[in-house]
């Protein structure tokens, strides 16, 4: 039943309902003497009111209207939960303006540097929109594997650059010795022809042929590879290079590895622990793509 007092004051809304039980039990009883007498208008009104007047006495019984306001009587019920939707609410157009605001900025600085002034985005634009996207999902409430997916294309971009990178010091390295071959093979092509050095001719002729296919083969797996095949396949480049001594793949070797815990982090959650080692390579790269 309704209390009187509540912590000590008087309880307002009490009396209220008291005042709208009495209302209501009143009309109803007008509303049946009417209709024994023969006035239906009078009756009718008098039970609609009555019921009015009853469902208002009683509102806070009934779950179902708890949450809801009663427009057109002026009755609002549930104000508790009622406030706490509307800052929820609230939140979420902050959210949902949030990843609009990235939208549009994305959009507009991708559609109007298109076709110059360096149309991608720079290494630091990049990481730093990825975070965005990161923190925009998260913030209205998407499944970390939705984040994973959405961000699973700069991940593979990233890594693929870096590996470009680093390839291109190795290629660079091959062209180098294939330059020395091609020096030896033209000054034996001036030689006097006899066996021996028509031997050293289809040597060296064979010994540019595998440069020059493992040249090309290796900036192709670079761009096959997808984000599952790194660090590991990406390293595996690096092994059985022909013409290339250990002393001479090392330091290559040596550099490539440094990448190698950032590719296996963007794998496995799109992060990258060391950061700027990773967008100091990229703009190096960007600027300089052969060292």
């Amino acid at each position: 039943m309704w209390s009187w007092r509540i912590d000590g004051q008087f309880n307002v809304l009490c009396l209220v309902n008291w005042v709208l039980l009495l209302a209501g039990s009143g009309s109803l009883v007008i509303g049946f003497w009417k209709a024994v007498l023969g006035s239906p208008a009078i009756a009718g009104v008098s039970l609609f009111a009555g019921l009015l007047f009853l469902l208002a006495a009683t509102i806070d019984r009934f779950e179902f209207l708890r949450h809801r306001p009663l427009k057109g009587f002026g009755i609002r019920t549930g104000n508790k939960a009622f406030d706490q939707r509307i800052v929820q609410a609230d939140e979420a157009l902050k959210h949902v303006r949030r990843v609009t605001e990235l939208a549009g900025t994305t959009f507009l600085n991708l559609s109007s540097r298109a076709g110059r002034w360096r149309g991608v985005p720079s290494p630091r634009e990049s990481f730093d929109m990825a975070d965005s996207v990161r923190n925009a999902m998260t913030n209205v409430g998407s499944d970390e594997s939705a984040i994973q997916q959405a961000l699973w294309g700069w991940a593979q971009t990233a890594c693929r650059d870096i590996a470009a990178i680093e390839v291109a010091k190795l290629s660079l390295l091959l062209h180098e010795k294939e330059n020395g071959l091609d020096k030896e093979l033209k000054k034996l092509s001036r030689s006097p022809d006899d066996d021996q050095v028509d031997s050293k001719i289809g040597d060296l002729k064979g010994r540019i042929h595998r440069l020059q296919k493992f040249r090309a083969l290796s900036i192709n797996r670079v761009a096959d590879m997808t984000l599952d095949d790194y660090p590991d396949k990406f390293l595996d480049i690096f092994n059985d290079v022909p013409e290339i001594d250990s002393t001479e793949i090392s330091p290559l070797l040596g550099d490539a590895k440094k990448f190698a815990a950032g590719m296996r982090s963007l794998k496995k959650d799109r992060t990258v622990a060391d950061r700027e080692l990773w967008i100091e390579a990229l703009e190096k790269g960007w600027n300089n793509p052969l060292g």
